[in-house]
């Protein structure tokens, strides 16, 4: 326990692979969050990876034998699944690295074989780290697009392809945040105040959004995707954050339901999203709008003055508020 926290302690990067796996996962910790390096690129769930760490950190020997031990015995690590471990961690710190090879459960099969390959000794030890099974790339990936926390987030910007509109210019809105008094208001295609909770929703639904499925990028095919006439893209700005999501060409899956294959503009990872809250962006500089015609303090009033063609009436506020 206590060798295992010694490098849990200051981790740096973890390499996760095993015989149940196709490929090797690589995690590495950049200041203070960690992000998948592979086999795709991407943000860490960051409650998986710890809940990894807390595991190997309780772990705890109910026996141990070393290598010399089994073969005295005629046996092999192949005995104990050792040799082509079920899972193999590999824990790096900046100049030294730990690893813990994963083997079969025991008779009974509430524990597993443990095998450190540097002290080549073999550990039965609780079965804790392979009950949840929280290595799968699924588990072990941001569940989201955008890692911006929704109230950080200070401006809303999306461009719309011609292509999409069936007009001759594409279409560009730009929505940002008042700071002062946190009411968010158009700045381009016109200037108009926005409806805040129309935003609010709008902003919460992208940054809910999840990947269908990543691509192998071995058989990606660039003309296939569209990257480079987007059919849309979308920004949101934190407050020391820009993330830009490109939406290429349309895809139909086996359900004939339209999809996007889409990419972060700073990550190579190619990947399908749904294409409905996307699709319902076209309309958002109407619905979005705040319909109302002027906007004021209502509290701030002092009097009113009503015209019309014959008469005029004066509405004044006394101090009693009367």
């Amino acid at each position: 326990s206590s060798l295992i926290s010694s490098f849990t302690s200051n981790i740096k990067k973890i390499k996760i692979s095993g015989e149940n796996f196709s490929d090797e996962t690589i995690l590495n910790k950049i200041n203070k969050k960690w992000y998948l390096e592979s086999p795709i690129q991407w943000t860490a769930n960051q409650f998986a990876v710890n809940e990894i760490i807390q595991q190997l950190n309780l772990m705890e020997e109910k026996a141990v034998f070393s290598v010399d031990e089994l073969k005295k015995t005629n046996q092999s690590l192949a005995d104990y699944g050792l040799e082509t471990p079920l899972l193999s961690l590999e824990l790096f710190q900046e100049n030294r690295s730990l690893i813990i090879n994963i083997g079969l459960s025991t008779a009974l099969g509430n524990k597993i074989y443990m095998f450190l390959p540097n002290k080549k000794r073999v550990y039965v030890v609780e079965n804790n780290l392979l009950k949840n099974k929280p290595y799968e790339i699924e588990d072990l990936r941001q569940k989201t697009i955008f890692d911006i926390p929704q109230f950080e987030i200070s401006s809303l910007y999306f461009q719309i392809s011609n292509s999409i509109l069936g007009s001759p210019e594409d279409l560009s809105v730009r929505i940002n945040k008042n700071l002062k008094d946190s009411a968010w208001y158009f700045e381009s295609p016109l200037e108009a105040y926005a409806d805040q909770t129309l935003v609010s929703e709008k902003i919460s639904s992208l940054t809910s959004i999840d990947v269908i499925k990543f691509l192998d990028p071995t058989i990606l095919d660039e003309a296939l995707l569209g990257f480079d006439k987007p059919t849309m893209k979308i920004s949101i700005q934190g407050n020391k954050k820009r993330q830009t999501l490109i939406l290429g060409n349309k895809v139909t899956n086996k359900n004939q339901r339209l999809n996007y294959y889409a990419k972060l503009e700073s990550n190579d990872s190619v990947f399908i999203v749904d294409s409905k809250i996307f699709n319902e962006l076209v309309e958002s500089q109407k619905e979005l709008r705040n319909k109302d015609f002027i906007k004021f303090n209502p509290d701030s009033l002092s009097s009113i003055e009503i015209l019309d063609a014959k008469k005029t009436i004066n509405l004044q506020k006394l101090e009693n508020d009367e």
